[in-house]
């Protein structure tokens, strides 16, 4: 039997289509789960291996960038920033839809002008104690399965999903204090942790810190 020449390649051509298809979605899916790990405002620790491997294992391509890769992004992380943030390219990041999550180290006067924009607040001083245990008190996609995460040091933030196992802290009398902010800003949303060392590779097996870390992950592959 003698195959006509057209046949082989109309064939050739649908297999090209497909591959070609293929290849195209692959890469639309890797460039829409891009998450900037800013390296440009200079984070304090650099040991956050098995926080990077729980988001690769979700699904999420962390970057080492800045504000300037926040339009291939789905989430801009802080962990624990050393220098002055007060980008507006982030708020309109979030505004847009992005996620933004920030780690606490230093007291939060050089992420206040951020915070400012998005409605937020962290307190100036330290909790006291050196170990803080956190206790969801709001159901959130961040806290499913988590019954405590443990924090070495950390400052108390508004709009809490997570406060200290002794009970809610106050601010003022009219907004809540805790350890884990989360909140929801036009598209957007911000997240705030009050520490950032919890979630390096010395603690991040801590209580339940690493499933804290994998609700993130898909949390932010989910938007």
């Amino acid at each position: 039997m003698v195959v006509k020449p057209q046949k082989i390649s109309s064939k050739l051509v649908i297999i090209a289509a497909l591959i070609l298809t293929t290849v195209l979605v692959s890469g639309c899916s890797e460039q829409g789960a891009v998450v900037v790990f800013d390296v440009k405002h200079k984070p304090i620790f650099k040991q956050y291996s098995v926080f990077r491997e729980i988001f690769r294992e979700s699904g999420v391509k962390v970057v080492d960038s800045g504000v300037e890769d926040l339009e291939r992004a789905k989430a801009y992380i802080l962990a624990g920033p050393a220098h002055k943030v007060d980008e507006k390219e982030i708020v309109e990041f979030v505004r847009e839809g992005g996620v933004l999550v920030v780690f606490i180290h230093i007291p939060p006067s050089n992420i206040k002008p951020i915070l400012d924009e998005f409605g937020m607040k962290a307190e100036t001083s330290p909790v006291e104690e050196n170990i803080v245990t956190g206790v969801p008190i709001k159901s959130s996609v961040l806290t499913d399965d988590v019954e405590r995460i443990i924090l070495y040091g950390a400052f108390r933030v508004s709009h809490p999903i997570i406060s200290e196992k002794r009970g809610e802290v106050r601010f003022s009398e009219s907004e809540r204090m805790g350890l884990v902010g989360f909140k929801k800003f036009e598209k957007g949303y911000v997240v705030i942790v009050g520490d950032d060392a919890a979630f390096t590779d010395q603690y991040i097996e801590s209580a339940d810190n690493m499933v804290f870390v994998r609700n993130l992950a898909e949390f932010v592959l989910s938007r």
